[in-house]
């Protein structure tokens, strides 16, 4: 599909910022964890435009009917409305930034702005992580510094949900084993305060032995350099070896049995680092047996 959206040729020369550089803006002011995404989401709607990429996208020229054509194309092309709706916001980001910029009028930012994404629900992405399953992860950890490295790790993503860029900016300066807690930058560049369980704390600690003191709690062992993303995902599948695990997985797992064992919605938000509370609802795994047991104790 490719929508009637005219190119930029050349640059408005009253106008104080450009389009692409107004998205960077936008693209930059997240978190570090969270650039990648969305640059892959921008760039996916670039293509439903015709644009590619989002570098080329003349972000202040669209209007609600470019989203609702473009939004009901990535629906046809079997795109989750979770995924629909994640690109929608990245799309409202940039327009804000045209907005600020005065690349875009207050009525044409105004009514994007209300434009919804499309309605409807799929199965939930991910699973829960047995405890057996976490057991055989942590008997793959052996004395050696990589094994010392990988179990604290571990123990840290499943006793605090961290998300993979969270674990691998985690800094030694943010770190009190004495305490008990660790600080963690999440997204929007917001820090909250976790506390971690004696295990895991224990597993750092011997880890902070076998590693300078200062600098990124996980790197690389060959060049001192903070762990990926993305070496997150291969030790975990490298030492697992059966069903495809997601470091997500861990997250979905924590908050599923926080909320099992009776914490509130607005405490597992905040060990969650998420914005809204509704957001934390949906990493709820429990399904029917959930269900069942919280509706099995109703009673006259």
């Amino acid at each position: 599909m490719n929508l009637p959206i005219k190119l930029c040729t050349e640059i408005n020369k009253s106008a104080p910022i450009t389009p692409d550089v107004a998205a960077l803006e936008y693209i930059s002011s997240l978190s570090r964890g969270s650039i990648r995404a969305v640059r892959a989401r921008l760039d996916c709607f670039a293509r439903i435009l015709g644009t590619e990429r989002w570098e080329t996208t003349p972000w202040h020229e669209l209007t609600p009917s470019h989203l609702q054509i473009g939004l009901r194309a990535l629906e046809e092309g079997g795109k989750s409305p979770a995924t629909i709706a994640a690109i929608l916001s990245a799309i409202k980001g940039v327009s804000r930034k045209c907005f600020e910029h005065g690349l875009m009028s207050e009525g044409q930012y105004a009514r994007i702005g209300i434009v919804k994404p499309p309605r409807g629900e799929r199965i939930a992405p991910g699973r829960l992580i047995a405890d057996d399953e976490v057991r055989a992860l942590l008997a793959t950890c052996d004395d050696s510094r990589k094994g010392i490295r990988d179990r604290a790790l571990l123990w840290l993503l499943y006793s605090c949900g961290l998300r993979r860029s969270e674990a691998v900016g985690l800094q030694w300066g943010t770190v009190d084993i004495e305490a008990g807690w660790i600080k963690v930058e999440g997204k929007g560049r917001k820090w909250r305060q976790l506390y971690p369980c004696h295990q895991a704390m224990t597993a750092l600690e011997v880890h902070r032995f076998n590693s300078p003191d200062t600098g990124p709690v996980f790197c690389n062992l060959h060049s001192g350099a903070a762990l990926t993303d993305q070496a997150v995902y291969v030790i975990l599948n490298a030492k697992h070896g059966g069903r495809p695990l997601s470091p997500h997985d861990f997250r979905r797992t924590l908050i599923s049995r926080l909320l099992e064992q009776g914490t509130d919605i607005v405490t597992a938000q905040k060990i969650a680092g998420h914005a809204n509370p509704a957001t934390t609802a949906s990493y709820d795994r429990r399904g029917e047996d959930g269900k069942r047991s919280a509706m099995g104790k109703i009673r006259l």
